[in-house]
């Protein structure tokens, strides 16, 4: 085609619309030859025969299209994609649905399939006007990733890949939330409140005193600001700040020992909410709100009285939540061998994991839920203290999926390596950013598409080594009892899933053999060094428990080898301990090894 194509948006497009332009102008170039140019409405006149995209909400879509009832019926991330009068029009809910609708159109009619943000896969051929008409929504209405390098936060922009992010139809983690994650002290810093103030803290001021009148009244005043300045968001975080204290004062010892924590910071939440609703009621009726709390540490357990299965009332009486307050569950002492829907599957609520103190997640969920409208979920993949251990955790994301889909949850994050890669993270973000958009797709299927496009030619040998160590997995579990759980727990001595009791050296060498398989075979080189990530864990562990039983040639091979492919792809945090690197740890274990 000469001409080059119009991509026409509104005058006043958002910035997420823009960004849907600029991806159709750099896809289509991809896909067809095609070239396209970014118009603004007030500049353009069509014609009858003219082939262009409306992008976004433009008067040309209201005109030609309509959109009353729209963003009701694909929320903020869905769209309506329509082909009329030589127009394709692409509109999303809240500016993100625009940006997903372009792909969408790429995938119908040039099944772009996008993989990572620079793998994709298209069939080409020249752009032509084609009947289209798709309306569409993701069955999680907001997902996100804590996953390097898709993890993304509005404070910290800097940390992520955005155009990986939503290339892979997620959000940013705070996307949509005026405040999210642990804002206590947000909104109330000790550092301007505390010197006057110190009743309003706990007596170590890592959290707040949630019964004070008067820090209640200025949380309240504090938090119109925030509504005030998100004026396009719609969700709001009471978030209690990540650690295991709370206040002991009198009174909010009092609520804790007759209900527990979780009422504690529910009905403090609940007080927040009612007096923002009754000023939202005045100063901004078309707004509409919801208000979360955490449900995470002490404050997991859902304060209700199981009265049959799957039943349950709220302990206190005569006490009525608000319409719009929600809860954000954070199971985060969960054993990842299991979907949470599992029988099997509970949440411990002692540091003994095996232990008798424990609630099933089904009850935790359904306790929740049976109170609270609204729910949004913060779920766990990753082993946060041995980061390079060859960790699965890949169980259950389908099933979850698809339960958080049937709770109706809002928003879904998943952390699972916000800092670095490692353990197949960008076959991960591939998987799971596809489930939370469609929970009927089969993971596994999901997992040979990408390793066969990802790991062209060793695809094979790549699936193998996957499914051994999901098979030894389901080996450490049956023989030692020794669950794939998020953080370590104090049922023996060595609290730490790496292990020699879990990982015999053989287990590790037969890993090798799989991978200089893979590696032997003809393939390019971006897939010989995607490879090559996969194989450091492997490496870093066999290094770390077996160190002085390796010939020393091998061992100091091994270890450059390690740090030669870490530094290639910018991978350095290996633990939570200290050392904390994979490069200190290698300077650590050849001194050991020059030493000797």
């Amino acid at each position: 085609m000469g001409e080059r194509i119009k991509i026409v948006l509104s005058a006043d497009a958002n910035s997420q619309e823009k960004f849907a332009a600029e991806e159709l102008v750099y896809f289509l170039k991809e896909v067809s030859g095609a070239e396209g140019i970014i118009v603004t409405e007030d500049n353009f006149n069509s014609c009858s025969s003219e082939l262009y995209f409306s992008v976004g909400l433009t008067e040309s879509f209201k005109n030609a299209i309509g959109f009353n009832g729209l963003f009701d019926s694909v929320g903020e991330d869905g769209y309506r994609i329509v082909s009329k009068n030589s127009c394709i029009y692409i509109c999303g809910g809240a500016g993100q649905g625009t940006i997903f609708g372009v792909y969408r159109y790429l995938k119908e009619t040039f099944n772009l399939i996008i993989y990572t943000e620079t793998v994709y896969t298209y069939d080409y051929k020249p752009l032509r006007f084609d009947p289209i008409d798709i309306l569409e929504k993701p069955d999680l209405p907001m997902r996100a990733l804590g996953i390097f390098p898709v993890h993304l936060e509005k404070r910290e922009p800097m940390l992520g890949n955005k155009r990986y992010c939503y290339r892979m139809r997620l959000r940013q983690m705070d996307e949509g939330w005026g405040i999210n994650n642990h804002s206590y002290f947000r909104i109330l810093p000790p550092n301007v409140y505390k010197e006057a103030h110190p009743d309003w803290y706990n007596k170590n001021a890592t959290q707040l005193c949630l019964t004070n009148k008067s820090a209640i009244k200025e949380y309240v005043k504090n938090m119109k600001k925030v509504i005030e300045n998100t004026p396009n968001d719609s969700l709001y975080m009471f978030g209690m700040e990540d650690t295991i204290e709370f206040c002991d004062c009198p009174k909010c010892m009092k609520i804790i020992n007759k209900y527990g924590y979780a009422w504690l910071s529910l009905s403090f939440a609940n007080k927040l909410a009612k007096e923002l609703n009754k000023w939202l009621k005045k100063a901004h009726p078309e707004r509409k709100v919801y208000f979360f709390t955490f449900a995470y540490n002490k404050a997991i357990l859902p304060p209700v009285k199981k009265i049959a299965e799957g039943k349950y009332e709220l302990l206190v009486k005569n006490v009525k939540l608000e319409d719009n307050l929600g809860v954000l569950i954070a199971p985060i002492h969960t054993s990842a061998n299991y979907p949470l829907t599992d029988t099997r599957s509970y949440y411990a609520l002692s540091t003994c994991y095996n232990g008798k103190e424990r609630i099933s997640n089904i009850d935790l969920f359904g306790g929740w839920r049976a109170i609270v409208k609204y729910l949004a979920v913060w779920t766990y993949n990753r082993n946060f203290y041995d980061y390079m251990t060859p960790c699965p955790m890949w169980v259950g994301f389908k099933e979850n999926f698809k339960w958080f889909k049937e709770l109706n949850a809002i928003h879904v994050f998943m952390e699972a390596g916000c800092t670095m890669r490692s353990n197949f993270s960008e076959m991960k973000i591939f998987v799971c950013s596809n489930l939370m958009w469609d929970t009927s797709l089969e993971q596994d299927q999901l997992v040979r598409q990408f390793m066969k496009v990802y790991f062209e030619g060793a695809d094979e040998q790549i699936y193998e080594y996957f499914s051994y160590i999901h098979e030894h997995a389901e080996w450490m579990r049956k023989i030692y009892g020794r669950e794939q759980i998020y953080v370590h727990f104090d049922d023996d001595p060595n609290k730490r899933l790496l292990d020699v009791r879990f990982w015999p050296k053989e287990m590790f060498f037969k890993c090798l053999d799989i991978f200089n398989n893979a590696l032997s075979k003809d393939i390019k080189p971006e897939v010989f060094n995607r490879i090559n990530i996969e194989t450091i864990p492997v490496k870093f562990s066999l290094l770390r428990l077996y160190l002085k039983e390796l010939d020393k040639n091998f061992a100091l091979s091994l270890i450059d080898d390690m740090v030669a492919i870490a530094n290639k792809n910018d991978m350095s945090y290996a633990t939570d301990e200290k050392p904390e690197t994979i490069q200190a740890f290698a300077e650590k274990w050849k001194k050991e090894l020059l030493c000797v």
